[in-house]
């Protein structure tokens, strides 16, 4: 357990100044949002996105055993061949790891509906669209279309493993445009962090209550009841 300690700390140190630096410019953005006489706690909204996607691909990982072994063997490999000062350097390389976050936002992105509002009449396929309708854009059933994506009911991280196959209106997890999610990169840094110390002490499983666990209408996305896992030291 030092070992993981000294890496807790020595990861954490190398993302200290980029988060403060972003955070600044959260802060920025938040005041900016209040001087036109609307509040949006963004600090807010970017703890719910994270916490949403560390829950998630919690789940996967604890089911699919085969990808956490993987995904461990990763991580180890990366550390152990990188000098503890570009420990951010070895978590930014991990292909895989990275992967498994992708896939795990594909099949549950934290926000699954975007609104939009039109600002021009327009028409998309036989539809009439005038100006000012509220339009809603369902992320979640996008990600999983077989139009876009096969077997996409299937978590499998190597469908990103290869250059870009998809664009950005088939995999969107925080949105698009000036109104999509301005906390996505800070949100994908911690939880590569997270799991790059998670995977590197503990081993997850997936108790049988919690492998048909569905997913809840709310803002954020979120299980239907509590996930239950079983976590093991190495």
């Amino acid at each position: 357990m030092s070992h993981i300690n000294s890496l807790d700390y020595e990861i954490f140190s190398a993302v200290r100044l980029w988060e403060e630096s972003i955070v600044r410019k959260l802060t920025i953005v938040k005041l900016k949002f209040l001087e036109n006489g609307k509040v949006l706690d963004l600090l807010d909204l970017l703890l719910k996105t994270v916490g949403s996607c560390f829950i998630w691909t919690m789940f996967c990982l604890a089911k699919y055993q085969l990808i956490q072994d993987r995904l461990r063997k990763e991580v180890k490999e990366k550390i152990n061949s990188t000098p503890k000062s570009n420990t951010w350097e070895a978590i930014s390389s991990m292909k895989f790891l990275d992967c498994v976050i992708k896939e795990s936002l594909r099949l549950y992105p934290p926000a699954p509906a975007v609104e939009r509002e039109s600002i021009v009449d327009d028409v998309i396929g036989d539809y009439y669209i005038p100006k000012g309708t509220k339009l809603f854009l369902c992320l979640a059933v996008t990600h999983r279309l077989e139009k876009f994506w096969k077997d996409p009911l299937t978590f499998n991280p190597d469908r990103f493993m290869e250059e870009k196959n998809y664009d950005n209106f088939t995999f969107s997890p925080f949105g698009l445009g000036s109104s999509s999610c301005i906390g996505k990169k800070l949100a994908l840094i911690e939880v590569k962090v997270i799991f790059t110390i998670l995977v590197s002490a503990f081993r997850f499983e997936i108790l049988p209550e919690s492998e048909d666990v569905k997913l809840a209408r709310y803002t954020v996305l979120q299980p239907d009841r509590d996930i239950f896992v079983k976590i093991s030291p190495i």
